[in-house]
């Protein structure tokens, strides 16, 4: 983490709180009474392998299979700074309400939620600003201890006619629930289908990560508003992994009703979606009766270091989509 830069937990409504808004340089000059967070100290902790390990029978050393990495832990030390006292117990309060496990507005991810931060780098190339954005989807471990004491009231200036500022630690502890430091922001890659001659396109799909990426596969049909349609089948090749869906069907679309269908590599699900309203969200529903059980793979994107990933897609029938967006994190261990 660049501790120069804001460091974002979400809080228990969905929006972010700067856990890090006071400046390296103003803890120590003299300003004043301080009012904010300030993050000291974090931790990473590590991710150990689980998987199958047995010892052999009639023989020296293990038999092994696949191994596959938990969640980790990661620790943050962040000191909470206040201008008076209310402002003091007015931040502490909202940093401790911004750990509570398992908020309603969190309901469906079951409390985890997205931890923000910069990291600097030498990948230019990349990132030409120097400076990754990454993230972390974490649930708080509990709510932290916290101390109160007289060491609080604490002389924030040089000056001692100064007011007096206080300060306390909370240590938070987070779960992640992947070991992975994904970028903010997602890739996406559209495949404008409509402009294919045939029936199959291949596009290649990059990965700048470590880790390897699982796709969400959002297919559009069509562009403009039109009478309800079904493609017939659709097939998706990544990694030499195939799955096939058949008779997807579309509503009429028009301004304010749509059907699309998203395939989550992550999930191993196919899910319907339907807008009602213009610019509205999906609601989606499972529906694995569409997955042809004789193609139900779903392959990833490797990481940069394993090679190059391609993704094939395949449709036949009548009718075939306008355009596909295949969505995904590229990550970091």
């Amino acid at each position: 983490m660049d501790f120069t830069k804001p460091i974002y937990i979400s809080t228990q409504s969905g929006g972010y709180l700067d856990i890090n808004s006071i400046g390296s340089s103003d803890v120590t000059t003299s300003l004043g009474p301080r009012s904010g967070y300030k993050v000291m100290a974090t931790s990473l902790g590590a991710s150990n392998a689980v998987g199958y390990v047995d010892k052999r029978a009639v023989d020296d050393g293990i038999d092994v299979g696949d191994a596959y990495l938990t969640g980790r832990q990661v620790d943050i030390q962040c000191a909470v700074f206040g201008s008076t006292l209310a402002d003091f117990h007015s931040r502490m309060q909202d940093l401790s309400d911004s750990m509570r496990i398992n908020p309603r507005y969190y309901d469906s991810s079951y409390g985890f939620r997205d931890l923000k931060f910069s990291q600097a780098t030498i990948d230019t190339s990349t990132y030409t600003t120097g400076s990754a954005d990454l993230r972390m989807v974490v649930r708080p471990i509990g709510v932290p201890n916290v101390i109160y004491n007289q060491a609080a009231s604490i002389e924030q200036s040089v000056s001692t006619s100064a007011s007096r500022g206080f300060s306390a630690t909370m240590n938070l502890s987070f779960m992640a629930r992947e070991p992975y430091r994904f970028r903010q922001t997602q890739r996406q890659i559209s495949i404008s289908v409509s402009s294919v001659s045939g029936s199959v396109a291949t596009t290649s799909l990059p990965n700048v990560g470590t880790a390897p990426s699982k796709p969400v596969i959002e297919i559009i049909h069509p562009s403009t508003n039109t009478a309800g349609v079904t493609i017939t089948s659709i097939t998706f090749t990544v990694d030499s992994k195939t799955v096939k869906l058949n008779n997807l069907v579309f509503d009429a679309k028009d301004t304010n009703n749509e059907t699309r269908w998203f395939v989550d590599f992550d999930l191993h699900a196919v899910y319907r979606g339907v807008r009602t309203t213009s610019g509205g969200t999906y609601a989606q529903t499972l529906r694995l009766d569409v997955v042809d059980l004789t193609f139900f793979q779903f392959g990833v994107i490797v990481a940069k270091d394993d090679g190059s990933s391609v993704l094939s897609t395949t449709w036949g029938g009548p009718s075939k989509p306008d355009t596909i967006v295949a969505k995904y994190s590229e990550a970091y261990y």
